[in-house]
């Protein structure tokens, strides 16, 4: 009896290690609408520069980012076209995982690039890119360039359970 007792047990709790546990790599969006809703919320919350442009083709990931679009399962791009303000919201749905890493890779380069570039040469925007970051969550790769990126950020992992 007691060992019968001892495997319900075992077998209760890895069914609650299992339940409990917070793998981000099979994080997925509780949205049908997919980044796009993100993204819509992110325009609905935050005043964001008339001079911001949207990225809708995919080839311009690879110019902008190095990112090839084969890896890329979805997208939303968002970039300040002033040249003068550093505002960037990227979006990334990858095909799988080794993509994610590559492209949550090549998004730091970006973001090292945009900091280097800034550093002498407008200290406020270096200032609001040494506050940001590239984060991946599973197979989503994001990053917010902005002084609401936290916000940005925020908003992003309220769209997943």
């Amino acid at each position: 009896m007691k060992k019968i007792a001892a495997i319900i047990i075992c077998a209760m709790l890895a069914v609650l290690a299992c339940g409990c546990s917070n793998d981000s790599s099979t994080a997925s969006l509780n949205s049908d609408e997919g980044l796009k809703a993100i993204m819509q919320s992110i325009k609905d919350q935050i005043t964001l520069s008339d001079d911001m442009m949207t990225v809708s083709d995919s080839s311009k990931l690879l110019d902008y980012y190095g990112i090839d679009s084969a890896m890329v399962k979805d997208f939303q791009v968002m970039m300040n076209s002033s040249g003068v303000e550093q505002d960037e919201i990227v979006m990334i749905e990858a095909i799988d995982e080794d993509s994610a890493n590559t492209i949550s890779e090549k998004l730091n380069a970006r973001l090292e690039d945009k900091k280097n570039q800034m550093k002498n040469y407008l200290p406020d925007q270096y200032a609001m890119l040494q506050k940001c970051s590239v984060e991946q969550k599973g197979l989503y790769v994001y990053m917010f360039l902005s002084d609401d990126a936290k916000t940005m950020e925020s908003i992003f992992n309220s769209y997943f359970g």
